[in-house]
């Protein structure tokens, strides 16, 4: 539990560093904490989601985006409804932890703003059948 929840104060400080470099911060932060349903990973227990709803900016982070890039990155971000949000992205040439090699990984993760929850899922390359799914809770970050 301890070790969760030090990454989860890692992952939050780690993307609002990230976020007050840039020039504009987004108007809405989450950290969702995820249960995944797949039993072979790629579906991260803690998922930092920002967006701003003016611009439709919206960015991701969560381990597999530490591990891959160091840092947050972009989403394309679309408006389903005004509390739901729909986050896409991928991972390229992302590292197997168990085995040699590779695979690029697509994510959608749906956030309900309103009911403060998260739905992804992830679809690797090659990969035959259904996609990889997670579904979780999320909690607003406070602005300072």
């Amino acid at each position: 539990m301890l070790k969760a929840t030090v990454f989860a104060v890692s992952l939050a400080l780690s993307a609002t560093a990230v976020l007050a470099k840039n020039e504009k911060v987004l108007s809405e932060e989450y950290i969702c904490e995820v249960k995944s349903f797949s039993k072979i990973g790629w579906i991260p227990p803690k998922i930092y989601l920002a967006l701003d709803r003016k611009s439709g900016a919206g960015i991701v982070y969560d381990g597999y985006i530490k591990e891959n890039y160091g840092d947050v990155i972009r989403a394309n971000l679309g408006k389903r409804s005004d509390d739901l949000w729909e986050f896409r992205w991928e991972l390229k040439d992302a590292h197997y932890s168990n085995s040699p090699g590779s695979t690029d990984v697509e994510y959608k993760a749906t956030l309900n703003t309103r009911k403060a929850s998260v739905n992804i899922s992830a679809i690797h390359s090659g990969m035959d059948g259904d996609a990889l799914r997670g579904q979780g809770k999320c909690e607003r970050v406070k602005k300072k």
